[in-house]
């Protein structure tokens, strides 16, 4: 204990020598929707205000949306029906192209999938026209995966992971044995990044297992190349998968969030980070690049907390082996990462979160961190973290020089009129209302031109924000992307 306190002085000091970045505001949340058992949470605009809402999928309790006041203020409006199923992630899309938000729940242990249509004011009822097949799910995520500009629906399983065509109407037909691989591992994560880059999105699953890479035709027809393209770690039990440009070349690179809950796991636990070769090829880097870490890792996001044009690490943990539950890794720009948690933060947080996401829920043109927490018979709130205005993103956010984006709505492409030059590599994002994003291209420059982007041909129409980074220099903004005539 004496150990420890030292250690909490230590740190203590050091965040008063760089200031945090964060605030954390509980009184922000409601007691009555915030305290749930979450497995998941996503941010979207579900009642077409304007602001990002929240929506958190539960296990054995009824699902939860918070909605937003536009100033990061959120209330439990209890417009889901009081349904009770083992929820584990929730899927967001137009699923009925009726101009506004659906939802899909993915159940495991009662096998009881929800799908909730949207009356355009964040009211939901079940779809009485649709209800998908059981099936003990951990992962569902939505993609237009046959190129017809409708969100498809995919589900990861314990067993064979399937997919679902959308029929234009909301009503889904499987076309599992013609899109997807034979699989009969227990899958508890699907993530979409264009790892190999050929401008189309492919699929990472996370197993309790051995984990997969399953790549994109351009068609939605997708082949597992795991053997060919990932170093093999076997016993690891993976949680989740993410990606991002972690050294600046433009291509991906891969974070496994891993926990050892089965015996088996138990021999290789720690998380893992793969470098992309530039192609979809990786190498494991992470002895190299990552911290020691003894945690049982539930979720991690790459977001650039600390402003300075790489993508750092945030970090759901349950285990109490590390400083804190909530953990934050920054980025030296090569990818070589260190954990600067209280400097972030401010403070030490103890809980049990399973999920994390990065989103402006305040509308001051910062990203916030929101942690959903798994509690198990006691009132502890999620924890939602405000990204404190600092002289650097002050400075960034002041510094918006004109561009034109023509067409907006975008089809297949879009061109960027610029009368402006970056000097430093420059990278362009597309980040849709979850906060997802999709690396789109890097240049070495950008000097008084106009340049077109091919837009992936799996991507859903629909409201996005389109981020121009290079060195300090930030602009965001709106894009929206059309339905194909």
């Amino acid at each position: 204990m004496k150990c420890y306190l030292v250690s909490l002085i230590v740190m203590l000091f050091l965040n008063s020598i760089f200031g945090q970045l964060y605030s954390f505001s509980p009184e922000n949340l409601p007691a009555n929707g915030a305290t749930g058992q979450s497995m998941d949470v996503q941010a979207a605009d579900l009642d077409n205000d304007g602001d990002l809402d929240l929506v958190l999928a539960n296990e054995f309790q009824r699902n939860t949306i918070l909605l937003n006041n536009g100033e990061g203020q959120f209330s439990n409006p209890f417009n889901l029906p009081n349904i009770i199923h083992d929820s584990e992630d929730v899927a967001i899309a137009d699923f009925d192209q009726d101009g506004d938000l659906d939802l899909i729940f993915c159940s495991e242990d009662d096998v009881v999938h929800e799908y909730y249509l949207n009356d355009g004011t964040a009211n939901f009822t079940a779809n009485s026209n649709y209800q998908f097949p059981n099936s003990t799910a951990n992962a569902v995520l939505t993609a237009d995966f046959n190129g017809d500009s409708i969100p498809d629906i995919i589900f990861g399983n314990a067993g064979q992971n399937r997919i679902f065509i959308n029929q234009g109407d909301g009503t889904f037909v499987e076309e599992t044995s013609e899109r997807l691989p034979v699989s009969n591992e227990t899958t508890q994560d699907i993530h979409l990044s264009d790892i190999d880059m050929d401008d189309d999105l492919d699929l990472l699953i996370g197993n309790e297992g051995n984990s997969k890479i399953w790549i994109n035709d351009g068609n939605g027809v997708f082949t597992d190349e795991t053997a060919e393209r990932l170093p093999i770690h076997p016993n690891v039990e993976t949680r989740k998968i993410s990606s991002g440009d972690i050294n600046g070349d433009g291509a991906p690179e891969l974070f496994f969030s891993n926990v050892a809950f089965l015996p088996t796991s138990a021999l290789h636990r720690a998380n893992l980070l793969f470098l992309n070769d530039g192609e979809g090829n990786f190498s494991d880097v992470s002895d190299e690049n990552l911290p020691a870490n003894s945690d049982d890792t539930l979720d991690a996001i790459f977001e650039d907390v600390d402003d300075d044009d790489d993508l750092d690490l945030v970090i759901a943990n349950v285990n109490l082996q590390s400083i804190a539950n909530q953990q934050v890794l920054l980025n030296d720009g090569n990818g070589l990462f260190t954990d600067q948690t209280v400097d972030v933060l401010g403070d030490l947080y103890f809980h049990n979160p399973l999920g994390v996401i990065a989103a402006d829920l305040n509308n001051d043109g910062l990203r916030d961190l929101y942690f959903c927490e798994r509690n198990l018979g006691n009132s502890v709130k999620d924890f939602l973290f405000l990204k404190l205005m600092t002289n650097s993103n002050a400075a960034i956010l002041e510094k918006a020089p004109q561009i034109n984006i023509f067409p907006n709505p975008a089809i297949d492409s879009f061109t960027i009129e610029s009368s402006f030059s970056f000097a430093e590599p420059t990278s362009l994002e597309i980040i849709d209302l979850t906060g997802r994003k999709i690396v789109i291209k890097t240049l070495n420059y950008l000097n008084n031109q106009t340049i077109q982007v091919r837009l992936p041909s799996s991507i859903i129409p629909g409201q996005y924000y389109l981020e121009i980074t290079s060195g300090s220099n930030k602009i965001i903004r709106q894009l929206q992307i059309g339905k194909p005539q």
